[in-house]
């Protein structure tokens, strides 16, 4: 049974007729940005109460948990999710291509997380205190290596819906994720008031739960059989490049909360802590644009194609960063009244969210140059920034604490965002006897 002629459907039912009018990408980033809008939304009341009821030195606490889950997160992942988006975009929906490629990578992920995982909730602990002598580090990194097994589950699964363009699917398991962990919250701060230990295991059991039920979203068969070690070797053949920027990446943008976790007090770690806590609202931003544009641009391989997806999303992300970062100055006199137990955590604000609406208006071009098949630059760009991020930081944190950490993390945002401009612009330039211009509208 054959179905309808593409471009003949109906529309959705409850879905007015004039959003199918407009372009495919205005389309995915409204819903995305929609379903993002609401988890976070959620998520930040959630945050703001964390924040509001912590004490600098529980907020200390609860940032390096963040700070060493992302490094796990990342570190058991190895690239494998920007590369499943970008080779899933090239297997047709149906066939054996797709499930075996998901196979493998959820393969190497469980393998990656046996790896590191087991090794930080067993040993971590005990390296902490005993080489380090950094007893700090020690509850943070037990929950951190719990939390890599669902952290782990559920960016597979919102990597297959990036990947697959199921933008709706993907805005629910969101919603899911940020609404379990704001109920959960309001449940413990009723039952037993707020406590550190029980803002952690939110964080543990949620994803887990969540990336559980969302292995139903992807296909039958998932499961059948492993990936071969043949598959592993060759996903990562593939990912080197992103790999090594993966890796570089993470480490330039937590070696401030490790550094001040080392160099400097738990004041002042918890303010910073703090800072970055309350500016998700532009990482929500950022996240949004980087999605659904990641997503898009790897449809654009020619460079006429490209620079003019490049330019045409600029006129979106631009006026978008502007406006958050307008957003957060005006919020920003708010802050020492409602959260007066930290320090100096206005100008700690504003230099993050400065980096994160650079960040945000340019949004688009890594995966321009992705697309391109430059991610050999996407690294050096990692590489560079992980050496601004550990000069400035070992020079600014000793002496300045929180603040050396907030302006080095934002100076490294706003150099990222202007070189993945450049580098476009570079890279999509006319050549002789070449076209940069293309009257085919580009498909949605």
């Amino acid at each position: 049974m054959t179905g309808p002629v593409p471009g003949t459907e109906l529309p959705p039912r409850g879905l007015p007729g004039w959003w199918f009018s407009l372009p495919g990408p205005v389309r995915s980033v409204g819903l995305v940005a929609a379903g993002d809008s609401t988890s976070k939304l959620i998520a930040f009341v959630g945050t703001a109460l964390i924040v509001r009821l912590a004490t600098p030195e529980q907020m200390a606490t609860i940032t390096l948990f963040v700070t060493l889950q992302t490094i796990l997160l990342q570190v058991t992942d190895l690239g494998l999710g920007v590369s499943l988006v970008k080779h899933l975009a090239g297997i047709p929906p149906q066939g054996e291509g797709q499930a075996r490629l998901l196979r493998t990578v959820l393969t190497s992920r469980a393998l990656l997380i046996a790896a590191f995982g087991l090794p930080a909730l067993l040993a971590g602990p005990w390296v902490a205190v005993h080489v380090f002598h950094r007893p700090l580090f020690v509850e943070p990194l037990r929950f951190a290596a719990l939390a890599t097994v669902g952290g782990g589950l559920l960016a597979f699964v919102t990597s297959y819906l990036q990947a697959r363009r199921r933008f709706l699917a993907l805005s629910l398991v969101r919603i899911g994720d940020g609404g379990g962990r704001f109920l959960l919250l309001i449940g413990l701060l009723v039952l037993w008031g707020f406590s550190v230990p029980g803002v952690l295991w939110i964080q543990v059991l949620v994803p887990l739960l969540l990336g559980m039920m969302g292995l139903l979203l992807a296909p039958r068969g998932l499961l059948a059989r492993a990936g071969s070690v043949t598959e592993v070797r060759t996903l990562f053949d593939v990912s080197r490049w992103i790999l090594l920027a993966t890796l570089a990446n993470m480490l330039a943008f937590q070696l401030d909360s490790l550094l001040l976790g080392v160099l400097s007090s738990r004041e002042q770690l918890g303010a910073y802590g703090a800072s970055l806590r309350l500016s998700s609202p532009l990482q929500l931003l950022a996240g949004a644009l980087g999605t659904v544009l990641f997503t898009e641009a790897l449809q654009r391989r020619q460079p006429h194609q490209a620079r003019r997806f490049f330019l045409r999303t600029l006129r979106l992300t631009v006026p978008l960063g502007l406006l958050g970062f307008l957003g957060a100055l005006v919020a920003s006199p708010w802050l020492v009244r409602v959260f007066p137990q930290y320090a100096g955590l206005r100008p700690l604000f504003l230099l993050s969210s400065a980096g994160l609406a650079a960040y945000a208006a340019t949004a688009g071009g890594q995966g321009v140059v992705l697309a391109l098949g430059r991610a050999d630059l996407v690294a050096a760009v990692a590489v560079g920034q992980l050496a601004v991020t550990g000069a400035g930081n070992l020079l600014l944190v000793p002496g300045l604490g929180a603040l050396g950490a907030a302006l080095t993390t934002g100076t490294a945002w706003v150099l990222s965002a202007a070189v993945y401009v450049g580098l476009v612009l570079w890279l999509t330039r006319p050549r002789p006897g070449g076209h940069v211009t293309d009257r085919t509208p580009p498909p949605h």
